[in-house]
């Protein structure tokens, strides 16, 4: 990437392009980051702070999913925390899942900012 940009996305937490956002962001840009957990706040908040964004909005919102397949289940649960074994994970598959996979909700927290 080069040049400075109006608008920057951070769409997976404290990424390393948060860490530079002086150098890839337009005076005045608007800087939007979505990420994953709660966890994850403190550090997006930190960064920006250090980069001397001014934060406009903060929101916290679900968003609907399935996972395909058993395995995918399975892969999400370990991200998790879970360590049920697959054929646990089974027992919670075979009553819930549908032709598009297994439903999930997921929460998002999302940050709105704007550069000095």
């Amino acid at each position: 990437m080069q040049g400075r940009y109006d608008l920057l996305v951070s769409r997976r937490g404290p990424t390393s392009f948060l860490n530079h956002l002086p150098v890839f962001a337009a005076p005045r840009a608007e800087v939007l980051c979505i990420y994953p957990s709660e966890e994850v706040r403190t550090k997006v908040l930190q960064q920006l702070e250090n980069a001397g964004a001014e934060v406009l909005g903060e929101w916290t919102f679900r968003t609907r999913g399935h996972l395909p397949t058993l395995n995918d289940l399975v892969l999400y649960q370990r991200w998790n925390g879970d360590e049920r074994s697959a054929e646990q994970l089974q027992d919670l598959w075979d009553p819930r899942a549908s032709d598009q996979g297994y439903p999930i909700i997921e929460e998002r927290y999302m940050f709105h900012a704007r550069m000095p």
